[in-house]
């Protein structure tokens, strides 16, 4: 799990942008909320990949990005709901 972690994250984040960006430009649909939330996913996913890639990764880093991301999530949801 830990080797496809960075992957993953790619793929949610690559799939929600393009959704994102083919509803704004070719029907005029605006999905910022889905854009935002897949660039966090993107972003913390592999930074949390590229973590626990190393030697000895440090667990209070992982935990702090892990909560940081999901309160960014939730405050993306909170401010386009």
């Amino acid at each position: 799990m830990k080797k496809h972690l960075g992957i993953t994250g790619f793929l949610i984040g690559f799939i929600g942008i393009a959704i994102a960006v083919v509803y704004k430009y070719l029907y005029d649909i605006n999905l910022e909320a889905l854009f935002e939330i897949s660039l966090f996913t993107w972003i913390s996913t592999m930074t949390i990949s590229n973590e626990m890639n190393k030697e000895k990764p440090k667990k209070w880093l992982i935990s702090l990005i892990s909560i940081l991301s999901v309160i960014a999530i939730a405050y993306v949801l909170f401010v386009y709901s």
